[in-house]
């Protein structure tokens, strides 16, 4: 699904999050870039570990103990995210920037109702009164796809399936109706049928409330068919960034074609996934060069010197990797 081009809701520039001592920082996502249009869907894709999860936690200011924000820039409508603090953060949290979180079971409060957690953002953000965020929630609720709000307002988490469970967060999240939902895995552990109609249900959020939405995932499926814009991540960096369709045509990156071979496709049926040798350095492990080099079946003696620049390679796509976007280049030429 593409989308055209808007202002930039989101900006993170140089972004680095760091763990251990400041001398001796081991950097869990490094000079990242990212930018997402107000309205846009846009995909952030990549193996467990490769940072997604961390930066978009640093995004609304909620950083594990221990991580921190060593270098760089995230701006939201202008203003600058990175050293807001308490109060500042807590005002856009829930209202302007929502996240939907990758695992329900532990991310709702397992001792209050679905109705009370719907409720609490009205409360917190609005000048709702209890009767008029009561009857909103209800609303959020019907929209989200629940039957029988008025008996599900009054449930527990742990009354109700994985994928009830998952609009319930749906639902908090988009409860004042903030410009940005972070969308964390939102399909982890659901079967394809509820997978296919929670992803439903954020099309038809970002299409009737113009939400930008950043949709993390190490799904190409999922993501190719959500996102007009995709970014792919590894070992802390964004490697590949096309508009999707760009992307799923003419990947660039090794990583990037070693991730869409991996699919499982109809001519695959019956044989073995391809699948990337190796695995994602581990913190305060990675090459001194191109992280992905170790890895890497195109890989050339100059990947082992420095860490690559970001190219471009074509209108809007840019490619971590020199080699190959010096074979395109003369290509091209």
């Amino acid at each position: 699904m593409e989308t055209p081009a808007k202002e930039n809701l989101l900006e993170v520039k140089g972004l680095s999050l760091a763990f251990g001592p400041k001398d001796k920082p081991l950097f869990a996502v490094e000079n990242l870039d990212l930018s997402l249009g107000a309205g846009e869907i846009l995909g952030v894709v990549g193996e467990s570990g490769c940072g997604k999860t961390l930066s978009a936690l640093a995004v609304i200011g909620l950083l594990p103990p221990g991580c921190r924000i060593e270098a760089g820039s995230i701006r939201f409508l202008g203003q600058e995210l990175s050293g807001l603090r308490g109060d500042g953060m807590r005002g856009l949290r829930g209202r302007e920037i929502a996240m939907i979180f990758q695992e329900p079971a532990t991310a709702l409060n397992p001792v209050q109702t679905i109705g009370a957690q719907i409720v609490e953002p009205l409360l917190l953000h609005t000048a709702m009164t209890m009767k008029e965020a009561r009857a909103e929630a209800l609303s959020i609720m019907t929209k989200v796809g629940f039957a029988g709000v008025e008996r599900l307002y009054g449930v527990y988490p742990h009354q109700l399936s994985g994928g009830m469970r998952q609009r319930a967060m749906i639902a908090m999240a988009i409860a004042c109706k903030p410009r940005l939902i972070i969308a964390d895995e939102p399909t982890t552990a659901l079967d394809a049928t509820i997978q296919a109609q929670i992803l439903e249900l954020l099309v038809r959020i970002n299409r009737d409330y113009g939400m930008a939405i950043l949709l993390i995932s190490h799904d190409l499926g999922v993501v190719g068919g959500l996102c007009g814009r995709v970014a792919v991540m590894y070992a802390g960096s964004v490697v590949e960034e096309a508009s999707t369709t760009e992307l799923f045509r003419d990947p660039v990156h090794p990583y990037t074609k070693g991730l869409i071979a991996s699919r499982p496709t109809k001519e695959s049926k019956g044989r073995p996934l391809y699948s990337i040798p190796g695995a994602v350095p581990r913190l305060g492990h990675k090459p001194s060069g191109c992280p992905f080099m170790p890895r890497c079946g195109s890989a050339v003696p100059s990947c082992a010197l420095e860490r690559p620049d970001s190219l471009e390679v074509g209108p809007g796509h840019e490619a971590r990797c020199p080699p190959e976007a010096e074979k395109r280049r003369r290509v091209d030429e």
